[in-house]
């Protein structure tokens, strides 16, 4: 599988910051489209929207039918080892915490590094706001995908951030108890000057 481009412009050899939706995140909604046909009861992930953010053709192709997902599966397995279980996994477990939560009542669920999450279009969240954070051209894409196809987002609040020259803090100082979760940011964090509480703190 071919590198996806850099996100990233650069001057002078310094990024610069996001300048092009994350090819991460639709390699992620790819293999979250994947799992969703495989038979119902082995399902780590039922992701009906997935299939809607996916821009790339070839993503289309080996997610449109039950052979060609289960193939894919295959594919990553052999080729990643272990990275669309670590991606699967850490959904099933970010979501099992988040109805931990709202069953406590939690009023603020904050997402580091949302992507194309498709949490409030399938999980139902009460009176509870999901903050989604993640780069503006990402955003961007996503909520242009939402506007085409009619679906509705209206518990979320998208909060602009580069993770490489933002912090969000001042965007979360309500009262409330709230859920925070990074999605799959640890590694990012662990080689920034910024840590992981600095952001959900």
């Amino acid at each position: 599988m071919a590198r996806p481009p850099t996100s990233k412009r650069r001057f002078n050899g310094q990024a610069s910051g996001q300048v092009r939706r994350s090819a991460t995140a639709e390699i992620v909604c790819a293999q979250r489209a994947a799992e969703t046909l495989r038979p119902p009861g082995r399902q780590l992930i039922d992701d009906p929207y997935a299939k809607h953010f996916l821009t790339k053709g070839t993503y289309r192709f080996l997610t449109g039918t039950h052979l060609t997902a289960a193939l894919t599966r295959r594919g990553f397995d052999r080729f990643y080892p272990g990275y669309m279980g670590i991606v699967l996994l850490r959904n099933w477990w970010y979501e099992a915490a988040l109805a931990r939560a709202l069953a406590d009542a939690v009023e603020q669920i904050v997402l580091l590094g949302a992507g194309y999450d498709t949490t409030s279009l399938r999980l139902g969240l009460g009176g509870a706001t999901l903050f989604e954070v993640d780069a503006p051209p990402t955003q961007q894409a996503k909520r242009e995908v939402i506007r085409r196809y009619g679906l509705p987002d209206h518990a979320v609040r998208y909060v602009p951030c580069d993770f490489e020259r933002d912090t969000t803090r001042d965007h979360f100082r309500q009262p409330g108890p709230g859920l925070g979760w990074g999605t799959g940011l640890l590694h990012v964090f662990a080689t920034s000057s910024e840590s992981f509480a600095d952001y959900v703190e």
